[in-house]
């Protein structure tokens, strides 16, 4: 009771000395603002909340931007089960933090807050931060850890890409003005916008992702996935076109996805419908509807196998019968010793249209490598991608092309993470392109070097 009454007493001298009294009430002294904050730690250690909460009060008047006091008042305030006014405190605290270690105590703080009260994609965010700011290897790696956690058990999944990147080919246009066909002794001249046009891409995607039923087996998600696309050309290439012709697109879709793997086995099967619009800035939009069967199984110490077939159908305005499309994707991963990471895809797609000369073949392939361990402060990853595409039948301009377009496209990307310039784990994502198609019909020559900046996640 002595050690009680002494902490009621300081939090009076607290208060006496954040009003700026000259001098503290008879019977008492006064304590400096250290002591103040070491009798509000033992207050909340002994069960006191209300204490607690007097001793922040006075330290907050004298310095509305004390984050320790802010800290205090909200630990104070959990305590006496008043959880939302509790985590407004901790963010204040984050607010006003003026080290690493208030920073990452007072996220850590709204992040359990948050989890209370089931708001699980706030803690995710704060948890985030506190990972940003852990003073300490081992502290961050807990935070992630318990992000992870927090994460296997949201319903909800939210995924946001924003990019940005100047191009010299916004339009996948010709890299020369004439039309020649291989094999035909005629050249034709192509228009403005049939040829390259530089330009800057930004392009912008949201899902959303909502757990409908989970069980040790498998999960069965709603989806739905929210892009868009728009080109900024400079004024000379409007001029020199004759306009903007408007070269963005915007696309949605509703998808219904169940997972599952049978028991005592290492398959993992995936199935997924998805119906949805794609609109083009420049007309031509249409509808569509796909289904997807994956597949993933590990094939051998630190490998596993990827693979995805999707059947995709679609219709436009004033066509009968649509547009089908049937692709494949098989990607090899393999983990290195030291953790890096190898891919090696094959891809192919066979697409079917009622446009004579139009249906097209595609196979593909790519080889990437993913640096596990950051130089300095660059986590770096490389891909080589080669895809060679054939249309039969295929006419132009009333010419047929001898023995079909035949297109080769060669790709080389790197990509750049500066996890130093991070934020909540999110760090500057910049990947460099550079892709040339060769064809037989010069109209779809093609070379394009580009640059996008985008974010990306660190965990």
């Amino acid at each position: 009771m002595r050690f009680l009454a002494g902490i009621v007493a300081a939090g009076v001298l607290a208060a006496t000395v954040a009003s700026a009294q000259t001098s503290p009430p008879q019977g008492y002294s006064a304590v400096s603002q250290g002591e103040a904050r070491q009798l509000g730690l033992k207050a909340i250690q002994s069960g006191r909340p209300d204490i607690a909460a007097e001793i922040a009060l006075a330290l907050l008047q004298k310095d509305p931007t004390d984050s320790f006091a802010h800290f205090l008042m909200a630990n104070s305030l959990m305590r006496t089960n008043d959880a939302r006014l509790a985590e407004r405190a901790a963010k204040q605290a984050y607010r006003y933090a003026k080290s690493p270690e208030q920073s990452f105590q007072s996220a850590r703080l709204v992040a359990d807050l948050a989890f209370r009260r089931g708001a699980l994609t706030t803690s995710q965010w704060w948890l985030r931060k506190s990972a940003e700011a852990a003073p300490d290897e081992a502290r961050k790696a807990k935070s992630i850890a318990l992000f992870r956690g927090v994460k296997d058990r949201n319903p909800w999944q939210v995924r946001l890409a924003f990019s940005a990147r100047p191009s010299d080919n916004v339009n996948n246009g010709s890299s020369g003005q004439f039309n020649i066909i291989d094999g035909l002794p005629y050249v034709g001249s192509l228009s403005e916008d049939a040829q390259a046009v530089k330009g800057v891409i930004a392009e912008a995607a949201v899902t959303l992702r909502y757990r409908l039923r989970q069980t040790a087996q498998g999960e069965t998600t709603l989806g739905t996935d929210i892009a868009s696309r728009r080109v900024h050309l400079s004024t000379a290439e409007k001029t020199r076109l004759g306009g903007d012709p408007g070269f963005g697109w915007d696309r949605a879709s509703l998808s219904l996805r169940h997972d599952w793997h049978p028991a005592n086995s290492k398959h993992r099967f995936s199935i997924e419908g998805a119906t949805g619009h794609q609109s083009y800035q420049s007309g031509s939009d249409y509808s569509f509807w796909a289904l997807t069967f994956g597949h993933r199984v590990p094939v051998a110490n630190h490998a596993l196998l990827d693979s995805a077939i999707t059947a995709e159908q679609r219709s436009g305005q004033g066509q009968q019968r649509g547009d089908r499309s049937f692709s494949f994707r098989s990607t090899l991963i393999y983990q290195r010793e030291n953790k890096d990471l190898i891919a090696a895809t094959l891809l192919s797609n066979r697409f079917d249209t009622a446009a004579s000369g139009r249906s097209t073949t595609m196979f593909g392939a790519q080889i990437s490598y993913s640096l596990a361990q950051p130089l300095g402060p660059i986590g770096l990853s490389a891909s080589l991608g080669l895809q060679q595409t054939q249309a039969n039948g295929y006419s132009l301009a009333g010419l047929s092309v001898p023995g079909g377009k035949k297109d080769t496209t060669r790709y080389a990307e790197v990509q750049i993470q500066f996890n130093d310039l991070s934020y909540a784990g999110f760090a500057p994502h910049l990947r460099i392109r550079q892709q040339s198609t060769q064809s037989n019909v010069s109209r779809f020559e093609a070379r394009e070097v580009s640059a996008a900046l985008g974010l990306a996640s660190k965990f």
